[in-house]
């Protein structure tokens, strides 16, 4: 581009040496000889052709200047277009970009998010347990403390006449039980507790004094 201006100017700068020089030129010829006249007519005549050809010149190189010029314009025309094509990727590639990164991050706020709703999950769930198994012992001593303070019923018991009235005064002993006096005496529990109106055999305490009755031979 830059080489086709300047043979253009190269061009025009002949053209207007030219022009300068032939009109002196034909000023000059009136004043000379006819046959120098002649020699000079060719010569301008040569000049002249020369002249046209070097117009024939310009315009062909005005011609190439307009073509290069529409090529160049279509080259920039082009660039810009691959420019802005290039400015539109990178802005879609960056906003993919964000987008990506976003996601990323909320995905991050959700797990950790998640991670401490089941930790306080775990922590409500451990410490209802721990509530209830305290309620449950409260409970179930309770429960134990009041059988234990629960006076025992005592149970009426009808004692009958109906045992041998013969048998032997016994100092009970420690250790001693009912089955085994009666065993030892040849008497039953039931004449036993019948004769001393014991209604628990549990109320048999050592040092006591009972009748035992022996069974009738």
């Amino acid at each position: 581009m830059l080489r086709v201006k300047r043979q253009v100017l190269c061009v025009v700068c002949t053209l207007a040496l030219g022009l300068l020089w032939i009109n002196p030129a034909y000023s000059a010829l009136s004043k000379k000889s006819p046959k120098i006249i002649d020699s000079e007519k060719i010569e301008l005549a040569d000049m002249k052709e020369d002249l046209a050809l070097l117009r024939q010149q310009m315009a062909r190189l005005n011609l190439e200047l307009e073509r290069l010029s529409r090529e160049n314009q279509d080259l920039k025309n082009l660039l810009r277009t691959r420019l802005e094509q290039q400015e539109n990727s990178l802005a879609r590639l960056a906003t993919v970009t964000e987008l990506n990164n976003r996601l990323a991050s909320t995905r991050e706020e959700l797990l950790a998010r998640l991670d401490a709703e089941k930790s306080e999950i775990i922590r409500e769930v451990g410490s209802q347990m721990e509530r209830l198994a305290l309620q449950t012992q409260q409970a179930i001593k309770a429960l134990a403390e009041s059988v234990a303070a629960k006076p025992e019923i005592n149970q009426t018991r009808i004692f009958s006449d109906d045992y041998p009235k013969e048998g032997v005064a016994y100092t009970v002993e420690s250790g001693d039980t009912l089955s085994a006096i009666a065993k030892k005496f040849q008497s039953t529990v039931a004449d036993i507790q019948n004769a001393n109106k014991i209604t628990n055999p549990k109320d048999l305490q050592a040092g006591q004094t009972i009748f035992v009755p022996q069974s009738r031979k």
